[in-house]
């Protein structure tokens, strides 16, 4: 996202005095366009379940007569990990774009990461875990969430920097993307630089926003993430004045990317207001016409990658790692950084999610208001250790998940015919229930606690158990002259076999 003309970005790297050679792209590190497609399609074919492509495609008929039409395309990426539904209404619903620009390769490389590790989710709760994160409560959103992912927004501004134009950030045909958006479109700083932030002839006249923007009115997002380099930096609106909004949902959205910045950033991001930390403001862009227009409530744009050292022309080098060693650290790091994301969403006042509260120990207690719909054909219940129980068929014409965290009762699957959800265990353990009351939750008792119906039992099994002792005392006294009892005479002794 960083222009040129600043000579460096925000919050990279201490200046050095030596200038080196310009650097450029190493294949054999990072992957061609031709490459990374075909890669991204085979993970997709090999998980069905829970992956879909679809490749997207714009011409713009109003090309002049003496110009060629431009036709853009590009693959989006379904994700769903809790299982592929047509109905994504009641999920938590994220879009996310990568390589907006050309030039910064190292974006869609992260994208390439996440959609390895949306196919391998355990792998990153492992990583997430290490890192003092709870797996379970990312796991809890991750399986209520579905997200579409562009991993090559701008695949003719790739096709030219593969070709050996490496500062190229425009489309095939000239234009920045990110300056083409109806909101405050066309405003020119002193500093505007043609060659750098071209924004087109009108608003969306370029295919690539065409594309993104009927996907983002027919998705509807709750979150929508641009990821660029250049610097590192959590951005949120606004791009094209030096302020944030204000609110308590702004407020949300700030502390949620302070978060991010402790977790995924050391600390080190530039937070808050593109427009008032990046050093220059930004007519056009995709994240504030998200936010503003479109209404998505949490609209970001990650710079994850920066070089202050290197030289003006040096572009390469400026808004992409160059060894192997540190793009996968990169790439990775903020691939991950999606996850910690989700953890963080829960938070917000504008995300649809079950509220999960644990109790002193650390075990899940409670789930909240809402019920969100999900997947899953079979409602299974598992309490602690013991084997999980069918508890229920689906209704298919009427989704719903519920999912408690950690160590308690864990639900998932669709809302069934009738008023309740119940998970039976056995007759010590006691009976828990979920009221299904207008999706009104009532709360669950956590493993290591006692309901009133295990209180009930321990006290008629110690009632028992005391009167029987009692009578056997009593008989032994009624035989006080020292003359043995008549064992052959007496009944069993043993208490009564309670029922459940």
């Amino acid at each position: 996202m960083v222009l040129l003309v600043l000579g460096v970005g925000v919050g990279a790297r201490p200046v050095e005095e030596k200038k080196l050679d310009p650097a450029k792209p190493d294949f054999s590190v990072y992957h061609t366009q031709h490459a990374l497609t075909e890669y991204i399609a085979q993970i997709v074919k090999i998980h069905p379940s829970t992956m879909q492509i679809e490749e997207m495609s714009r011409t713009d008929k109003d090309a002049s007569p003496d110009s060629a039409a431009y036709t853009s395309s590009m693959q989006v990426v379904t994700v769903e990990p809790g299982g592929l539904t047509e109905d994504h209404s009641n999920k938590i619903r994220l879009l996310l774009a990568f390589g907006e620009h050309g030039r910064e390769l190292i974006t869609t490389e992260t994208s390439f990461r996440l959609l390895r590790l949306f196919a391998d989710p355990g792998s990153a709760m492992d990583i997430v875990e290490a890192q003092g994160a709870s797996p379970h409560r990312i796991r809890s959103v991750l399986h209520r969430s579905v997200f579409k992912i562009m991993p090559m927004f701008n695949m003719g501004g790739r096709k030219k920097v593969e070709a050996g134009e490496l500062c190229e950030r425009k489309n095939g045909r000239g234009v920045d993307t990110n300056r083409n958006w109806d909101i405050h479109w066309g405003f020119q700083e002193k500093d505007y630089d043609p060659s750098e932030e071209y924004p087109g002839t009108a608003p969306f006249s370029e295919p690539e926003t065409q594309i993104l923007k009927a996907l983002a009115e027919d998705f509807k997002p709750h979150v929508w993430l641009n990821v660029h380099s250049g610097m590192e930096a959590l951005f949120m609106p606004y791009d094209h004045v030096a302020t944030i909004p204000t609110g308590p949902a702004a407020e949300a959205t700030y502390n949620i990317l302070e978060e991010l910045n402790m977790v995924s950033c050391r600390g080190q991001c530039a937070v808050g207001s593109g427009g008032e930390s990046v050093g220059y403001l930004a007519h056009g862009t995709a994240t504030d016409y998200m936010y503003e227009r479109l209404k998505v409530p949490l609209s970001f744009t990650w710079e994850i990658y920066g070089d202050s050292t290197a030289d003006f022309h040096d572009c390469f080098r400026m808004f992409n790692p160059l060894d192997r060693s540190e793009m996968e650290e990169v790439a990775d790091n903020w691939a991950l950084a999606v996850f910690r994301l989700l953890e963080f969403l829960p938070k917000h006042p504008d995300i649809p999610h079950l509220q999960i509260g644990t109790n002193p120990g650390g075990r899940s207690a409670r789930v909240g208001q809402h019920a969100q719909p999900g997947g899953g054909k079979e409602v299974f219940a598992k309490e602690g250790g013991r084997k999980r129980q069918k508890v229920a068929n689906t209704n298919p014409k009427r989704p719903a998940e519920i999912r408690v965290e950690g160590e308690g009762v864990v639900l998932a699957g669709r809302k069934v015919d009738g008023k309740r959800w119940e998970v039976t265990t056995d007759p010590l353990v006691g009976n828990e229930t979920i009221s299904l009351d207008g999706r009104s939750l009532r709360a669950l008792h956590p493993p290591g606690t006692l309901s009133l119906t295990r209180w009930t039992l321990l006290v008629v099994v110690a009632f028992l158990a005391l009167a029987c002792y009692a009578g056997k005392g009593l008989r032994l006294a009624g035989n006080s002259r020292g003359s043995p009892p008549n064992l052959s005479s007496r009944r069993s002794s043993k208490p009564p076999t309670l029922s459940p």
